[in-house]
């Protein structure tokens, strides 16, 4: 286990941003999980959804957000995708180092 802390972007996005980062992961990674978030304080679902199910359900509003697995040039990426007062925010996790144990 690594003591070396994974890289945080934090960052709200309108809805079509959302749109071109979920088409942008779709075209150019490759996708390891998708989980849903139904609840703001509840943890994400584990049971196996599509991205596009997925963000058809956090754009009609009937799950708070969801969250994507995906590797993409080597290294493996976790966003989650929540809705905010004002579109959608966007927390991007680069897990490399800390699944690795490097």
């Amino acid at each position: 286990m690594t003591n070396e802390l994974p890289y945080v972007h934090d960052g709200a996005l309108t809805r079509e941003q959302l749109l071109v980062v979920v088409a942008d992961i779709e075209a150019g990674t490759e996708i390891l999980a998708v989980n849903i978030k139904r609840q703001q304080r509840s943890h994400s679902d584990e049971q196996p959804v599509s991205l596009s199910s997925a963000l058809e359900q956090l754009l009609e509003g009937t799950v708070s957000g969801l969250q994507v697995r995906y590797r993409y040039q080597g290294r493996e990426y976790w966003d989650t995708l929540l809705r905010a007062q004002a579109g959608y925010r966007i927390v991007r996790i680069d897990h490399t180092a800390t699944l690795s144990g490097a």
